[in-house]
């Protein structure tokens, strides 16, 4: 792996970027320049071989960020061309490319951009891929229609298709790990409309959501726990045990109580 001269780097994200308006020549260009860096100590292959053994180059940060900030610039430039590139970047399937597409669907700020990830969604998803999107492609979306986001994600967790509700949850962890401490009663609030999980999957991922509210809002999400366990909700008692470590002395020993019955 050669050293970064930054600016070196520059002129060769610059090249890249020119060719936003042709995605096949963009693609080509973006994998050269992650051949150029790869480490070869993890990866041997140059990359017109396509045989890189766990579809990464390996490339260094600095490399990687720096094309995610040139491409999200030039696609919120150029939102008309964002599309084909994100298709582009993502079918070629290296780690490194995935995190380009959605990089590139960052700015976008319409529900378009929901539309794309349930089809790639359709074709199975791995959860590494599922946390990306949820994470980075959806959050222009989700900071510029948080209603609209909302009411999707509400739809999916609804509906009965496992991947969807999955998604769902990641993108809701997302979002709360994201919103100012003030905005998160939406959140909290569209809990008590949500069913109770019927697959493990989607149960563990709802707790991981359950679990980044309780850090940043205790009391409301006691709240939220109490009114399932009282109900008794599907794996209510299994929630309280394992998230009773996150919650302050006096809200534990309530939950204690709750459990005790």
């Amino acid at each position: 792996m050669p050293a970064i001269e930054p600016a070196r780097l520059s002129r060769e994200v610059q090249a890249v970027t020119l060719a936003f308006d042709r995605p096949a020549e963009l693609v080509d260009r973006v994998l050269a320049l992650f051949d150029f860096y790869a480490d070869r100590v993890l990866r041997p292959g140059a990359y017109a071989s396509m045989r890189a053994p766990q579809r990464s180059f390996s490339a260094p940060l600095p490399v990687i960020n720096s094309l995610r900030q040139a491409l999200g610039r030039e696609a919120a430039a150029r939102p008309e061309l964002a599309w084909d590139i994100a298709d582009a970047l993502w079918s070629v399937g290296y780690h490194e490319s995935y995190m380009l597409a959605a990089a590139v669907l960052e700015p976008q700020t319409g529900a378009r951009v929901a539309a794309w990830v349930e089809e790639r969604l359709r074709g199975g998803l791995e959860v590494r891929l599922s946390r990306l999107l949820a994470t980075s492609a959806w959050r222009g979306w989700r900071a510029a229609d948080p209603q609209g986001f909302l009411t999707l994600v509400e739809a999916w967790v609804q509906g009965k298709d496992a991947a969807r509700q999955g998604f769902a949850y990641l993108a809701l962890q997302a979002a709360a790990a994201e919103a100012p401490t003030n905005r998160l009663a939406p959140l909290i609030d569209l809990l008590y409309r949500l069913p109770s999980p019927r697959t493990a999957a989607v149960q563990q991922s709802r707790r991981d959501l359950l679990r980044g509210l309780a850090e940043r809002s205790p009391a409301e999400v006691a709240a939220y726990l109490l009114h399932e366990h009282a109900r008794a909700a599907p794996g209510s008692d299994r929630d309280l045990r394992l998230l009773l470590g996150l919650f302050p002395p006096e809200l534990r020993e309530r939950l204690r109580l709750a459990l005790r019955g």
